[in-house]
């Protein structure tokens, strides 16, 4: 499988020129994005496999998408997104979300919603993400 590295500041760009083009809609497209990327982290891991968060958390530690990630059954923490961003006014890391939910759902099955309810953007001390199973009314 081949790689390519891209920095905060290319992330930050693209981000950017997502939001000069398409407003409000980039916050979309970079969770599918992100969502897209989750769905095949999950791939490598294991069905049934025991430590399933803990072998999630080293993918997306060691391929840089956070310095530190925390994964818990309903909460997720992270430090050191690529996505954070300071010029921004709002949560940032609509990537990370999407492969938070990703992964959890490959992991778990079933359909997972994430809200980021905190966010090193707006200068929380991490990234915060609530994950709740899907429920449609």
């Amino acid at each position: 499988m081949k790689f390519v590295k891209l920095s905060q500041e290319d992330i930050e760009n693209i981000s950017h020129f997502y939001q000069n083009m398409i407003g409000d809609a980039r916050e979309i497209l970079l969770y599918i994005w992100g969502k897209a990327v989750g769905d095949k982290m999950s791939e490598l891991i294991e069905e049934g496999e025991e430590d399933s968060l803990k072998r999630a958390k080293n993918l997306m530690e060691g391929r840089g998408w956070v310095e530190e990630i925390e994964l818990e059954e309903d909460l997720v923490t992270a430090k050191g997104s690529i996505e954070v961003d300071k010029t921004l006014e709002m949560p940032s890391c609509n990537l990370l979300r999407g492969m938070i939910c990703g992964l959890y759902e490959g992991v778990r099955g079933g359909l997972i919603e994430v809200k980021e309810v905190k966010c090193q953007s707006l200068d929380h001390e991490h990234c915060e993400f609530e994950i709740k199973e899907k429920k449609f009314e």
